[in-house]
């Protein structure tokens, strides 16, 4: 081989070698927006199967989905931070030292690292909710890390603690939360550190446009003519329910709703639902709830409980 030729192979080898990396991606990318294009494609097939054309929707049909909402509304305790109110060891409030029983440890995740302190709920501070307790102090705890311990498969299986003390809080002490050694959790350092307080009031919540049900509301009537009628109302952002903490009612979801028919479907109560404010916030602007079946709630069993969250 010629020093020419010689010249040439290497200047090719480097060539190759530099365009391979692009060139990787560029395959990948493509890989993934056919995998993409086949997705969509077998979601609309399944949609259209489900959603066969017919006539018009009627103006009774379309009153029945709108009623349906205001039907299955349900008694809620909104909690509104109070920067102005002082902060006890017992009530409602976010965040702050937390009141533990004498002997009681605060608590730790499988590798030793504390849990994050987010909430507290006195039911005895709340107006009176069918189901819910009369009194008693439930305090959430989250993992300290980016995504709070939620499994996003499995939510009834997250990593999060409660403490529940039946009779209000027992001989103890505020401990404070323990040291981080960089910011995680969703709640500010000024409110982790000394907390807020949260005012109860009585309210009415109706299902969200996600809630799972709805799907089963209109499953069938995306293909008929005028469906974009109930489309619109439904995205509509006046009927969005305010962003606010509560016990009650039903949940929140920035996306999508986990429970499915068949699937967590009987995580029915909302234990708590906290949004993003000042003082707390879960991703970008998102929600987080903590569901729990009736059966166990009446029980008085917060060893189940459903933890997720999600934003934009």
């Amino acid at each position: 081989m010629t020093a020419q030729l010689f010249g040439l192979f290497c200047a090719a080898i480097v060539v190759a070698l530099v365009l391979a990396g692009p060139v990787r991606r560029w395959l990948a990318e493509r890989k993934r927006q056919r995998a993409w294009q086949t997705e969509t494609a077998e979601w609309k097939a399944g949609y259209d199967a489900r959603n066969p054309p017919g006539p018009p929707l009627t103006e009774a049909e379309i009153a029945a989905i709108k009623d349906w909402f205001p039907a299955h509304a349900l008694p809620a305790a909104e909690l509104r931070p109070d920067p102005a109110a002082p902060v006890r060891p017992d009530g409602c409030r976010l965040g702050g030292p937390v009141w533990l029983a004498e002997g009681q440890e605060w608590p730790v995740d499988g590798d030793g690292r504390p849990f994050d302190f987010v909430a507290q709920v006195d039911f005895e501070h709340l107006p009176a909710l069918d189901g819910f307790p009369a009194t008693g102090v439930l305090q959430f705890f989250t993992q300290r890390e980016d995504i709070m311990g939620v499994d996003f498969d499995h939510p009834d299986r997250s990593v999060i603690r409660l403490i529940w003390h039946p009779n209000g809080l027992p001989a103890g002490g505020l401990v404070p939360p323990p040291p981080q050694d960089e910011p995680t959790g969703p709640l500010t350092d000024a409110t982790r550190d000394t907390g807020i307080t949260l005012v109860a009031s009585p309210a009415m919540h109706q299902p969200s446009f996600n809630d799972f049900r709805v799907e089963g509301l209109i499953d069938g009537l995306g293909n008929r003519p005028n469906f974009k009628v109930i489309d619109d109302w439904l995205y509509d952002p006046a009927h969005e329910e305010p962003m606010v903490h509560h016990v009650g009612g039903h949940p929140a979801f920035t996306q999508f709703d986990f429970r499915r028919p068949r699937h967590l479907d009987d995580y029915d109560r909302t234990l708590l639902r906290l949004t993003s404010d000042d003082h707390i916030f879960w991703g970008d602007v998102g929600e987080a709830v903590f569901l729990i079946r009736a059966a166990d709630l009446a029980a008085r069993d917060f060893s189940r409980v459903a933890f997720s969250w999600d934003c934009h």
